[in-house]
């Protein structure tokens, strides 16, 4: 599985928008939609914000065992 699939898994189990999700990490919404569609990937600092909002490891994030 790419990351952009597992982030937008988590985050509509998470219950939120990219909008909300874009707010609360301070990057564009549209920074979001292209980490979901693996047009580009979020950098280290952004993925431990990502796990911490999904309450999920960045080893989940990145599909790794």
């Amino acid at each position: 599985m790419k990351i952009g699939e597992n982030l937008k898994r988590f985050r509509k189990e998470s219950g939120l928008s990219q909008e909300q999700v874009a707010a609360i990490i301070k990057v564009d919404q549209s920074n979001v939609s292209r980490w979901e569609r693996n047009l580009s990937r979020p950098d280290y600092e952004h993925l431990v914000s990502l796990a911490k909002i999904y309450d999920v490891s960045i080893n989940d994030i990145l599909d790794v065992d």
